[in-house]
This record gives structure tokens, C-alpha cells and sequence, in this order.
């Protein structure tokens, strides 16, 4: 075995108490309890759920040729048209406007604030939210803009692209 584990390059370390799997199944399972209040667990997350139904999308089907030609001509790396953030952003999908998410300073909301434009892209994920129905939302009107985005972001289609 010793012989093995030195062709593959690998090191084993010597035993301790240290490195005992046991010790740390143990802080496992009392890390686990810690997760608990009154014998429930903590909400630590949420299921996404994804509207095909959205009423605003029907919005912007004219602008969807104009958003499709900005990508195009869009670098790989984009950023924040308020705070030049080149991570998080989304992209109006009523005007093209590039902006930083929530995690950020926000300027996407704020641009749907003050423009009321409903839906908004991440060029990071490449989910569509509607800021009107507030939920992510996928359907045949958005489904073009993300196989764009996809296309120019991993230079491949997008794997539900027929």
C-alpha cells in the first residue's frame, strides 16, 4: 500500500488525535445542535422558484432584438453605469442599462425605482428577475436574451438553445 500511495504522490499523514475522524464527526454532530432552536432547525435557505407566467415580460418583446444587439457588442466583463462594480450586475432588460446588484450598492433596484422598468437580467447567473411580480422568471420572450448572454459569456450555446 505504502508503495501505491508513493507512485500516486499522495502523503498520509501519521495519526493523531488531531487529524481522528471520530473528534470530528463529534464537533459535527454538536455543530449540527447549535443549527437548532426549540428542536427545529434554523432556516439557513429557500427553494428558488421560477415564474414561466409573467404578465411584464410582454413589455418588452419589442425591445428584445435592441437588448440581443447590446449584448453583441457588450465586453465579457461589464460594468456598474453608476459605480463601475464589474461584479453582480444586471441588465435592464426594458433599456439596456448595466447595474450592480443588491449585494452591491443596489443600483439596479434603484433603476427600476426610478424608471419602473419591471425586468432585469444578472450577467452573473443569468437569471431573469421581475421586480413587479418579485420572483425570477424564465419563458419564451426572456429565453433569447440569456442564450445571447450565455453565448458571449462561455462562447458556447446555451444548453436549452434549440
Amino acid at each position: 500500500m505504502q508503495k501505491l500511495v508513493g507512485k500516486l504522490g499522495l502523503v498520509i499523514p501519521l495519526y493523531t488525535s488531531d487529524n481522528d475522524l471520530t473528534e470530528l464527526l463529534k464537533l459535527s454532530e454538536q455543530n449540527q445542535h447549535e443549527d437548532m432552536v426549540d428542536d427545529e432547525p434554523l432556516d439557513t435557505g429557500h427553494a428558488v422558484y421560477v415564474s414561466s407566467t409573467c404578465p411584464h415580460t410582454v413589455s418588452l418583446q419589442p425591445n428584445i432584438p435592441n437588448i440581443i444587439q447590446l449584448i453583441h457588442s457588450l465586453d465579457k466583463i461589464s460594468k456598474c453605469n453608476s459605480c463601475d462594480h464589474n461584479i453582480e450586475n444586471w441588465m435592464c432588460l426594458s433599456c439596456g442599462v448595466i447595474s450592480c446588484g443588491r449585494n452591491i450598492q443596489a443600483h439596479a433596484h434603484d433603476h427600476h425605482s426610478q424608471t419602473s422598468h419591471p425586468i432585469a437580467t444578472s450577467l452573473a447567473d443569468l437569471s431573469c428577475w421581475c421586480y413587479l411580480c418579485n420572483t425570477y422568471i424564465e419563458n419564451n420572450i426572456t429565453n433569447p436574451v440569456i442564450f445571447s448572454l450565455h453565448q458571449k459569456k462561455f462562447s458556447s450555446p446555451h444548453p436549452k438553445e434549440k
